[in-house]
């Protein structure tokens, strides 16, 4: 038997695939592919873009529509009160689209030109 570090994976029981999911993203990399630190920035910059482009869909208030008197702390709450909230919208689009498009290209590097 040899020594681990890893925590064993939980046993799998039908609806428990997703966590056996979640711990082969973490800790081996999963799917991706050996767990690289440059793989699990990408599955995070994947997931940060699209937490925000469904909080510009779906309209989250803390998200585009903070209150005003946080807008000397909040960065959201400061492009409302130049922008609007309309501007905030699509700022946290465009912002969310970016973050995928940097995870994509961190999960497959081969993407860029002369990265083949």
């Amino acid at each position: 038997m040899a020594f681990s570090c890893l925590p064993s994976p939980p046993r799998q029981t039908g609806h428990d695939s997703l966590c056996v999911f979640i711990w082969r993203l973490v800790y081996l990399g999963g799917p991706i592919n050996a767990g690289s630190a440059d793989k699990m920035t990408g599955v995070i910059a994947l997931a940060i873009g699209i937490v925000l482009v469904c909080g510009a869909f779906f309209r989250w208030r803390w998200l585009v529509d903070p209150p005003d008197e946080m807008s000397p702390y909040y960065s959201q709450a400061l492009l409302k009160t130049i922008f609007g909230r309309r501007g905030v919208v699509w700022f946290t689009y465009f912002l969310g689209v970016l973050f995928m498009a940097a995870g994509i290209l961190g999960l497959f590097p081969n993407l860029l030109p002369g990265k083949g």
